[in-house]
């Protein structure tokens, strides 16, 4: 996302193949890598801040793993921080997109696919949006890119689009203040 609130791209990377498995570190670091490289070149990488629950401990391979491979991510996203001094990967607390966007039931998050919708929606009736993501630009083949990804896929476009946006007007803009 642009700083004029224009989508430029998004696009889903399958990064493990099954979610349970052993996962060799060298072989990740290296499928980083190409991610990494194949990213656009941008000032801010925003991450959701998970919070994972041990179920049993049948999970905790799994979940450091998972946090294995989150640090190797950010390394690679700062990887001119000892030169600049200057971090571009940032963290957002999960909480913080749920509550901007009022996405919670029951204390729970709920999806956010009918924000999107409603955009584009608002964009073809040329309506008088107050919504927010009235002022998100999404151009016309983004759109199509969106529609033509399964339910799942959709899904996680929709959460990385809230969170951009969420990251950009409460951290950038601070027009928002909100108690996280």
């Amino acid at each position: 996302m642009s700083r004029d609130l224009t989508l430029e791209s998004w696009n889903t990377v399958p990064l493990l193949s099954k979610p349970f498995h052993k996962v060799d570190h060298v072989l990740f670091l290296e499928k980083l890598l190409q991610v990494v490289e194949q990213l656009p070149k941008s000032d801010v990488y925003v991450f959701e801040s998970k919070i994972y629950r041990y179920t049993s401990l049948r999970v905790v391979p799994f979940l450091t793993n998972l946090r294995i491979l989150e640090a190797m991510l950010v390394t690679l996203l700062n990887s001119q921080l000892a030169i600049t001094g200057q971090h571009h990967a940032f963290f957002l607390k999960p909480n913080s997109v749920m509550r901007f966007f009022n996405l919670a039931v029951g204390g729970e998050r709920v999806s956010g696919q009918h924000i999107l919708r409603d955009l584009q929606r608002s964009v073809h009736e040329d309506s008088g949006n107050t919504s927010m993501v009235a002022d998100v630009e999404v151009p016309a083949g983004l759109w199509e890119q969106y529609w033509q990804e399964q339910s799942i896929g959709q899904e996680k476009l929709a959460n990385c689009f809230l969170l951009a946006v969420a990251f950009y007007k409460l951290v950038v803009l601070r027009t928002h203040s909100l108690q996280f």
